[in-house]
């Protein structure tokens, strides 16, 4: 079994009870929710996945947890026709346990050091990602890497909303709905508070050496972004996912289809100048 663990890789662009994190968001008339691009402009992240995978095999379940904490830079590089933002993978570290065995994740580990960059249009939609030739990573996640950092920009209507308006995002494998609940203060910055739920449903191969292989899975997701108005940035988001489906895998004359189950949290929060 332990040959078919962690074939799955997942990146969706996505604690203690205190005041603060039960105040609710406050209605205001109406707010502008759009991106602000400025040429040389930086901005420093962190981003912790959780993710529990369990697969059943002949009636015998098996679990893998999977958490990656990474350091994300962002620099905004050009905004003429075409916006270009480089994302600067500066740390990552990364857990995958299988039953008592603990190793490190050699999917995430290939983030180490590595820069990629974005290109957008006028809305904010990521067109191409360039540099993630040769990076395991995204080769083995379900998700386009144009999705998985473009969920990041094009959660915003690029216009002035009023509490409680929603509006809807759609892929090939998605379909998100956002809605603008009012404004609260995250990390410091005044921010509009957006609630996220949506759906997927992912079909697509799988990279397995001398196997043919492809996963199936849907599911839903729910979470918040914020989203500072004045600073036109992302300053935080929680989003959790589960879905269920099933892994097929074909050797020769052989077929097997292995139930899968995937619960996953991801964080995302802006850190402050050191």
């Amino acid at each position: 079994m332990k040959r078919f663990a962690a074939v799955v890789v997942l990146l969706f662009s996505i604690g203690c009870a205190n005041k603060a994190a039960i105040e609710m968001a406050k209605p205001v008339e109406s707010v502008l929710l759009k991106a602000k691009f400025i040429p040389g402009d930086t901005a420093s992240y962190k981003q912790s996945t959780i993710s529990n995978m369990t697969m059943e095999m002949r009636g015998i379940a098996q679990t893998i947890d999977m958490n990656i904490e990474t350091e994300l830079l962002y620099v905004v590089k050009d905004t003429g026709e075409v916006t270009k933002v480089d994302i600067v993978f500066n740390e990552v570290e990364s857990s995958v346990k299988v039953g008592d065995n603990v190793t490190s994740s050699k999917e995430a580990n290939t983030l180490q050091g590595q820069t990629i960059t974005l290109n957008m249009n006028r809305e904010g939609k990521v067109s191409k990602v360039e540099g993630i030739e040769g990076i395991d990573y995204f080769r083995k996640s379900i998700g386009k890497p144009e999705q998985q950092f473009g969920s990041q920009f094009d959660f915003l209507p690029n216009k002035e909303v009023k509490t409680n308006d929603s509006w809807t995002v759609e892929s090939d494998i998605q379909k998100t709905t956002y809605t603008f609940t009012g404004i609260e203060n995250k990390e410091g910055f005044e921010c509009a508070k957006i609630s996220i739920k949506g759906e997927l449903n992912v079909e697509k191969p799988l990279e397995m050496s001398g196997i043919t292989a492809k996963i199936k899975l849907k599911g839903t997701f729910t979470g918040n972004n914020w989203f500072a108005v004045k600073e036109g940035k992302l300053i935080a988001s929680k989003i959790s996912t589960s879905m269920e489906g099933e892994q097929e895998i074909q050797k020769e004359s052989t077929s097997m289809k292995i139930p899968v189950y995937i619960d996953q949290t991801v964080n995302v929060k802006i850190q402050k100048p050191k």
